[in-house]
């Protein structure tokens, strides 16, 4: 697990772009995936702002934009976290093979996610889980 994953260099601007995505897209996103592996995460971000009607689905994730962008950022930083984008050490590589479908980044707080890793189960969800969801998840982090 580790290092680099990505042959553009991730600077704050792509890293903070990819915190935003994470807001507007819905992980797995293939569409707005693409985008991303075609140019960057600040360019894609740039054409929603601005309303780029060729990126297909612009009004969708335009409708996300309300969040404040420092929002995540802030409350990241207050809780100890970080926000692990391709390129960092720490991203696990084993996701690329997701492609157009890999996360935007990773929100983690604690150790070092590659030594997290070596043993380890991911419980994954929707964000807007049902109450038997939620239920259920709680469940089985609980029985892990």
């Amino acid at each position: 697990m580790g290092g680099v994953t990505d042959d553009r260099a991730t600077g704050d601007e792509e890293r903070a772009a990819r915190m935003r995505l994470a807001r507007l897209a819905e992980p797995g996103d293939e569409r707005l995936g693409a985008a991303v592996r075609a140019t960057s995460a600040r360019e894609v971000l740039d054409r929603i702002e601005c309303d780029d009607r060729t990126l297909p689905g612009v009004a969708h994730y335009r409708a996300r934009l309300t969040q404040d962008p420092a929002a995540d950022h802030d409350r990241l930083a207050e809780i100890g976290g970080r926000f692990l984008v391709p390129g960092d050490g720490e991203w696990p590589t084993q996701l690329m093979a997701l492609e157009a479908a890999a996360p935007w980044g990773l929100f983690v707080l604690g150790a070092d996610l590659r030594l997290a890793a070596v043993r380890s189960v991911a419980v994954v969800g929707a964000r807007a889980a049902t109450q038997y969801g939620l239920h259920v998840a709680s469940e089985l982090a609980t029985d892990l």
